[in-house]
């Protein structure tokens, strides 16, 4: 329980999303989204999600995304990630 002088000025939601086939391979996919709380949006309003997919087995991980949505501005990210700098990233 808060203290009523304490305010949430944002909030993270994580989860474990279902399993899907990334690049051949068994993934979970996990997530996060932040969001600020009223009345704090009318100063920075904030609406993020971040996509992570990993090994199902041991966690390595396959592949990034960052949905940024702060002040009207949207970027996104797509990392594909390797387990070696000999291995090529594979493509979009």
């Amino acid at each position: 329980m808060y203290p009523s002088s304490t305010a949430r000025v944002a909030n993270l939601r994580v989860k474990v999303g279902e399993r899907r086939n990334i690049e051949g391979k068994d993934a979970w996919h996990l997530q996060a989204f932040a969001h600020t709380e009223n009345p704090y949006r009318m100063v920075f309003e904030l609406d993020d999600e971040f996509d992570s997919y990993s090994e199902y087995l041991n966690l390595v991980s396959l592949k990034y995304e960052m949905h940024l949505n702060e002040r009207g501005q949207k970027v996104d990210t797509v990392e594909r990630l390797t387990s070696s700098s000999r291995e090529p990233a594979a493509g979009k």
